[in-house]
């Protein structure tokens, strides 16, 4: 979770006007941790938690998706074999 200050969404969300967005560096470039390596992003915070089990807006379950690229572009390697 970004703090409000470093959080671009935050300008729209505030009522910030066209114009200044656009003069807006945290706007146009998003907040400077994210120009940084990977792993110096931000720190994580763990929460612990005790949540109600009759909570309706606790998920009861999470589901996860992945998906595997094999080819990214199909007509290259239409291409690729045509050429060679």
């Amino acid at each position: 979770m970004l703090a409000s200050e470093v959080n671009p969404a935050y300008c729209v969300s505030r009522g910030v006007y066209a114009s200044n967005l656009l003069q807006s560096q945290l706007w146009l470039k998003g907040p400077d941790c994210l120009w940084k390596p990977f792993p110096d992003w931000m720190h994580t915070v763990s929460l612990h938690l005790k949540l109600a089990h009759n909570d309706h807006e606790v998920k009861k379950e999470v589901r996860a998706t992945q998906v595997t690229v094999t080819d990214i572009f199909p007509v290259d390697r239409l291409l690729n074999r045509r050429s060679s």
